[in-house]
């Protein structure tokens, strides 16, 4: 729940964004999963039945629809208003759960929850991470995490690692071929169309325009 009351407390602070233009929206588990305290307050505010009829009387005068037409209607309101709120588990076997479940992430500690809430940046702008971080500065462990950093840097780390471990494995290769071979310059002799390979090869990719992945170095560990 106060991860719910947290995405809610988000929410409106983007909502603002939203209709100041910087935003196009956003999602929030809150929307489809409110907390329960927002959802008590929703059907507290269901008027009971005698003045939800008074409320349509007025509002259909001069209508060719009568309220008392309207029966069904007032019958339903006062179902809900005695409805217990809904929980995460009450959402099984609905179609939201899978989505409410997309956004909500349990910690690792198995205590608490994180919320995750998709910003949508407007046509040909990106999202203006400053206002966000602004606007959510109240929001108790509120964070702005722009994924195509981390994920750039996430590859970038792997590709560092990537080169590391295939160095390490041409090393491997010399060495064998030295025990192997037992003559340095045997070991020159087979090495150098290898190494002419990997040049030509890494030449070639260059020259095509091919930015370097960790398919490619792992691919040179088999020329």
């Amino acid at each position: 729940q106060a991860t719910l009351h947290a995405a809610e407390a988000a929410g409106a602070r983007l909502a603002a964004l939203v209709a100041q233009g910087q935003l196009a929206g956003y999602e929030s588990p809150a929307r489809f999963l409110p907390s329960v305290a927002a959802q008590q307050a929703r059907l507290a505010a269901l008027p009971p039945a005698e003045a939800l009829r008074a409320n349509l009387a007025t509002a259909l005068a001069g209508s060719p629809l009568r309220a008392d037409r309207l029966g069904a209607f007032v019958d339903e309101v006062q179902a809900a208003r005695v409805l217990a709120p809904v929980t995460l588990a009450g959402l099984a076997g609905s179609p939201f759960k899978p989505v409410v479940e997309a956004m909500l992430v349990q910690r690792r500690s198995g205590q608490g929850w994180l919320a995750l809430m998709p910003l949508q940046a407007r046509a040909a702008t990106p999202v203006p991470d400053a206002a966000v971080r602004a606007a959510l500065a109240g929001v108790p462990a509120a964070q702005v995490i722009d994924i195509k950093q981390e994920l750039d840097g996430l590859y970038q780390r792997y590709l560092r690692e990537a080169l590391w471990q295939s160095g390490l494995g041409a090393l491997g290769v010399v060495l064998l071929l030295a025990a192997t071979l037992r003559s340095t310059r045997r070991v020159w002799v087979v090495c150098q169309p290898l190494a002419l390979a990997v040049l030509l090869t890494l030449g070639g990719l260059a020259l095509a325009g091919v930015a370097l992945g960790i398919l490619h170095l792992v691919g040179l560990l088999l020329v």
